[in-house]
């Protein structure tokens, strides 16, 4: 997956079919409504970080596309970034390409 290019909604809707799971599954997992996760996969609602964490854990994915996106979106900075790969990782090897 080229996370450079997708967008937040793009790497939301690409990781939860990558799971195999409807977005009403999704938001049930996660305590939302359907609506709600189309919200976010069409770019009307931006979820917050913590949400981000819990649609990654929700779909065993991995934290670094969610947050690069955040990043090209000019939702985090790039200090930030780095900290966040860190810190939710545990890596150094995760932070080197930004």
């Amino acid at each position: 997956m080229k996370s450079q290019s997708l967008s937040i909604a793009e790497v939301i809707r690409e990781e939860r079919k990558k799971a195999g799971m409807t977005q009403k599954e999704l938001g049930k997992r996660l305590g939302v409504t359907q609506s709600m996760i189309a919200q976010y996969e069409c770019g009307i609602r931006t979820p917050k970080i913590p949400t981000i964490r819990r649609i990654a854990d929700v779909l065993e994915a991995d934290l670094e596309p969610f947050y690069y996106a955040y990043y090209c979106a000019g939702k985090i900075a790039y200090d930030a970034l780095r900290e966040k790969i860190r810190r939710d990782k545990g890596c150094e090897r995760c932070c080197t390409k930004y």
